[in-house]
């Protein structure tokens, strides 16, 4: 669901493996967002419920019972409850489809610090732009790959950074001329177009 009251924004658990779920306006969990489902998958990843793979694992090898008593089966495929009535889960399809999205965004990621001939621990800031960039845990963004390892205070969340640059450029002149700049050294790269693509799409998938 989107960030709504009622939406889990966030999941940490304790190494008893008690939940503690912050939750859009408070109260009782309706469903999760895309923050939450990040840092939700980021902890069942840290605590052996979900493998790099991305596969729920059976729940005979998940430490402490508290963990391994979340695991259940959702039709034919497992599921990790974050409310006691597993009203609100996370899903093995929830996982794979989560995989799809930041496999691309990470591929994106690559192909362009390859083409500009950077790495990751070279760049100044990595900034996280819009509503769903304001409520994401960089270090879980990290934790799942989603956007690759580096310095956490290099990492820099900006909000609406499209109405800020405008608002920029309707009062400088001199933010006018560096985005006048900034349009012109800006080149295209076809992501689909290169043959490195999918082999790079397939690694990122993993976690």
């Amino acid at each position: 669901m989107r960030a709504l009251d009622g939406a889990i924004r966030d999941v940490a658990i304790s190494g008893d493996g008690r939940l503690r779920l912050q939750v859009v306006g408070g109260g009782a969990p309706r469903g999760l967002c895309g923050t939450g489902l990040i840092s939700g998958i980021a902890e069942l990843l840290s605590r052996g419920v979900v493998d790099e793979t991305g596969r729920i694992v059976d729940p005979a090898d998940v430490e402490p019972p508290a963990l391994r008593e979340r695991i259940f089966l959702l039709g034919n495929e497992p599921a990790f409850s974050l409310s006691e009535d597993r009203g609100v889960y996370i899903s093995q399809n929830d996982i794979r489809k989560l995989q799809l999205a930041k496999g691309a965004v990470r591929t994106g990621i690559e192909t362009l610090l390859e083409a500009s001939g950077l790495r990751a621990d070279m760049l100044d800031a990595l900034r996280l732009a819009g509503n769903f960039g304001a409520g994401l845990d960089a270090g879980a963004a990290m934790r799942i790959g989603l956007i690759p390892p580096m310095d956490l205070e290099r990492v820099r969340v900006v909000g609406n950074a499209a109405l800020r640059g405008a608002i920029m450029v309707l009062l400088s002149r001199d933010c006018w001329r560096k985005s006048q700049s900034a349009a012109r050294n800006t080149r295209f790269v076809e992501l689909g177009g290169k043959p490195e693509f999918q082999a790079r799409f397939m690694d990122s998938m993993m976690f």
